[in-house]
């Protein structure tokens, strides 16, 4: 009966872990600038002091290593919500407005994926770029 009791606990306990997880993921559909830049700073905040601690340490190149890999990982989180997710709104400019203005239109909305996917692809080509630059480090 403990035991059956256990496993019943995991099991919620994994069902609300995702449950959450698919409901952040079903927001980033329409990914407003002010939550990717809260998102980019959660990643970023905790991993550029830890990166420069171990740049002090008997690890030096540690340090270098990890913020490729952190760039690299913003560059493809944004490649995919420009490539998938169609969030052009995340473009340098854009206000709500716009947006909304935008979304009304479907030449002008098909235009932006366009754009949004080009620059998504760029993004992605960045990413490999610092991947492949760690070799170097």
């Amino acid at each position: 009966n403990k035991l059956n009791f256990k496993i019943q606990a995991k099991k919620t306990c994994l069902h609300h872990i995702l449950t959450t997880f698919y409901k952040i993921f079903k927001e980033m559909i329409h990914m407003s600038r002010k939550k990717y830049a809260i998102i980019i700073l959660l990643f970023t905040i905790p991993i550029i002091p830890f990166s420069i601690y171990l740049d002090n340490t008997e690890f030096e190149s540690t340090g270098g290593i990890l913020i490729h890999c952190l760039c690299s990982f913003v560059c493809f989180f944004t490649s995919y919500l420009l490539i998938y997710k169609k969030s052009y709104n995340i473009l340098a400019g854009m206000t709500e407005e716009e947006y909304n203005r935008i979304e009304k239109i479907p030449k002008e909305k098909q235009k932006m994926e366009k754009i949004s996917k080009r620059v998504g692809y760029i993004f992605v080509f960045i990413g490999i770029l610092l991947l492949f630059s760690i070799y170097f480090i």
